[in-house]
């Protein structure tokens, strides 16, 4: 019988899934759509930045910096931090970021800095979309170059232990009752189906040609 063989990144999600389970905060299970409308709430309501300040709205209180943003948006019990928000999550590969997936740079304080992907705003996947929280412009929508703006640290894809399905629901399009199609127009005794007018000659019908009728108009 084969051993199996397990990834680094299964072992390492195997881990934070249990881990996840054990902490006190790590509540709520969240869908990737779920977690982008709640960080949209903080946008529409103009939350600025602040590492002490917390915000309160219909999904609980928070504190105002971009780790309580994102403890906001997976839905967590309590504000956690770019050193503890590794603990309820697992890193997973560039490609398979979906909409609800997080960008750590697990330093502490203000060294470290996290965003929430939203979708890629390119099809190489060199530049991204994301909700952050920062001191420059508060809770706000950005096109960020992959893996983040040069300068800040090193930030690595991870994905909430409690996502419950990250794939945002589909567009719906509403289909379109086509209209009605006329009957299909037969030779009429002067008149032929494409349009064109028969004359006489010698008792028999013929078909005007374009070129006659151009020369009759």
């Amino acid at each position: 019988m084969k051993a199996r063989r397990f990834s680094a990144t299964g072992i390492a999600a195997a881990i934070a899934v249990i881990i996840g389970m054990l902490l006190p905060g790590a509540a709520n299970a969240q869908s990737g759509s779920d977690m982008i409308e709640r960080a949209r709430s903080w946008v529409a309501a103009d939350v600025g930045y602040s590492g002490s300040n917390y915000f309160t709205n219909q999904y609980g209180t928070y504190r105002t910096d971009c780790s309580g943003y994102v403890s906001m948006a997976w839905g967590l019990g309590s504000s956690y931090t770019t050193v503890t928000l590794p603990s309820v999550s697992y890193p997973i590969a560039k490609d398979a970021l979906e909409p609800g997936d997080i960008l750590n740079n697990p330093l502490p304080g203000t060294s470290g800095h996290v965003v929430l992907f939203a979708g890629w705003a390119d099809e190489a996947h060199t530049e991204y979309y994301a909700y952050e929280e920062s001191p420059s412009g508060g809770a706000h929508l950005s096109q960020i170059p992959y893996p983040y703006w040069p300068g800040y640290g090193t930030f690595t894809p991870r994905r909430y232990v409690g996502v419950t399905s990250n794939t945002p629901p589909p567009v719906v399009v509403p289909e379109v009752e086509k209209a009605p199609q006329p009957d299909p127009i037969e030779d009429g005794d002067d008149i032929r189906h494409d349009g064109q007018v028969y004359r006489i000659a010698g008792g028999a019908p013929m078909a005007v040609t374009s070129d006659e009728k151009a020369r009759k108009v």
